[in-house]
């Protein structure tokens, strides 16, 4: 918020790159897309460019079926005279024949279009284990004379979807490491439910083996043989080249599909991702809300897309002053509430 206050008081230009659907709508007066190779500018915010984009393309659907009718029938009537012009031996029917050609190569096309393009296919079975997920029970921890936390005492359920946001600094990744048993507490304790298998999605990429192939971190995971395994990643958008590129030549969004499809496969139902949609474009990102859903299980998620949160948590829980403050609903019931 902090930012969209500097970009709104900004008297200069300012050209943004940006995922954060909340930041595109509080401060950009232009949106220009770059798809298929081209540029196309649209004045306003984000929200009006996609329903100006979903009205655009019905209309240019309309459009284009108007005229390939127009042009099948140019064309039937084109061959019809040609073949006329032959049999009767007319150059009247001749004539007719390349004028209507004529006609046809000047008319201005209009592009067919693109209403099935990929996206990645992502779905997380889950299923139900302990009623209990996590509890905290206590937890402290300092490093040194720093105190990151102070006697936590917290519980998730099955079925819950958790935000856990919190200043930087605050201690939302020492938390995550705790409960993955790579941070140990000072005081307290951290209880996983006995029917719990956490899978995780580090902002990092840290659980990747950057010196592995896509098709080797797959069947290190899974039983898959090598065409199964790659059939598998073509799913999640990677070209037959790229399933035996090593991970370390990916980009930051293959890196994000590669983790997210290594978390199907891992079989959990405690999902611990710690800002997943980082590198993922707004197409993947939609997919992902989809997923969480759609989850069986359960899912902890430190992130700080605002438009994520409110898509996916049912409640927030807030590191302030190491300690833990819960908000029921997403991001947007949290700021409603704080005033």
């Amino acid at each position: 918020m902090f930012l969209e206050k500097i970009i709104r008081e900004y008297e200069g230009t300012v050209v943004i790159i940006s995922h954060d659907r909340y930041l595109l709508d509080a401060v950009v007066t232009h949106i220009a897309e770059l798809e298929d190779g081209k540029l196309t500018v649209f004045t306003g915010d984000y929200s009006s460019f996609i329903a100006d984009k979903e009205t655009r393309s019905v209309r240019q659907e309309e459009m284009f079926r108007a005229q390939k009718h127009q042009i099948d029938r140019l064309q039937a009537a084109i061959k019809r005279y040609a073949i006329w012009g032959k049999v009767y031996d007319n150059e009247d029917f001749a004539r007719k024949a390349k004028s209507m050609q004529k006609r046809l190569d000047k008319m201005d096309k209009v592009e067919k279009p693109v209403t099935d393009r990929r996206k990645m296919d992502f779905q997380i079975t889950g299923w139900r284990g302990s009623n209990k997920v996590l509890e905290l029970a206590g937890v402290s921890k300092s490093f040194g004379e720093k105190r990151v936390f102070s006697d936590l005492n917290e519980t998730i359920w099955h079925g819950e979807r958790v935000g856990l946001i919190g200043a930087n600094g605050a201690g939302k990744s020492v938390l995550m490491r705790m409960i993955l048993g790579q941070e140990f507490p000072d005081a307290g304790e951290i209880k996983i439910g006995p029917s719990v298998v956490v899978g995780h999605y580090a902002q990092e990429h840290e659980t990747l083996d950057f010196n592995q192939s896509a098709l080797d971190a797959v069947r290190s995971v899974s039983a898959l043989n090598e065409s199964k395994a790659t059939a598998f990643l073509l799913r999640y958008l990677f070209t037959y080249k790229q399933v035996s590129q090593k991970i370390g030549e990916f980009s930051g969004g293959e890196r994000s599909r590669l983790q997210l499809a290594l978390l199907v496969l891992s079989g959990a139902n405690f999902l611990l991702l710690d800002e997943p949609t980082n590198n993922l474009d707004i197409a993947s990102s939609e997919v992902l809300e989809q997923a969480l859903e759609d989850f069986v299980g359960t899912a902890l998620i430190i992130s700080h897309d605002r438009y994520f949160l409110d898509r996916t948590v049912d409640r927030l829980l807030v590191i302030e002053d190491g300690r833990l403050a819960e908000y029921q609903g997403g991001y947007s019931d949290y700021l409603e509430k704080k005033g």
